[in-house]
């Protein structure tokens, strides 16, 4: 598995995002009761009004948000990977990878070792079998 240094943009986003939006939704019962207030002053064609200015001045602002969530995104990620917590994991992760490794090495040789084993046992044993054979012929031709 390569090993990444840095994690894309809309990885960072979507953490910049999730931050945001958990700051954001602290501050709602505040809001509300405030815009609970406003709304009954409000006047509805003033409102229609404002919305399409703001709207005119924003539609920019859709790429400087990306950004600004990129780069939050990133703090955050860069803090969590800055926790010893985080930095512990990684070195047992790494830890269990050699060892893991080393596992495989090992079981490898050992199956290399004992295929060879195997194979010298059964030549061994053909030999012997060859020479019991030959034992036996000459035992037989001296009795009979």
């Amino acid at each position: 598995m390569p090993k990444t240094t840095q994690l894309p943009g809309p990885l960072y986003l979507a953490a910049g995002a999730t931050d945001l939006a958990v700051e954001k939704l602290r501050e709602i019962p505040a809001e509300y009761k405030r815009l609970q207030e406003r709304a009954k002053r409000v006047d509805l064609p003033t409102v229609r009004d404002a919305v399409e200015d703001y709207s005119m001045k924003t539609s920019g602002k859709a790429i400087e948000i990306y950004g600004d969530l990129v780069t939050r995104g990133q703090k955050l990620v860069g803090g969590i990977r800055r926790q010893q917590a985080t930095q512990v994991l990684a070195d047992r992760v790494n830890t269990t990878k050699s060892q893991a490794k080393a596992t495989a090495t090992t079981a490898r040789t050992s199956a290399a070792r004992t295929r060879t084993r195997a194979k010298a046992t059964t030549t061994s044993a053909k030999k012997t079998a060859g020479a019991a054979k030959d034992a036996a012929e000459a035992a037989g031709s001296k009795i009979g």
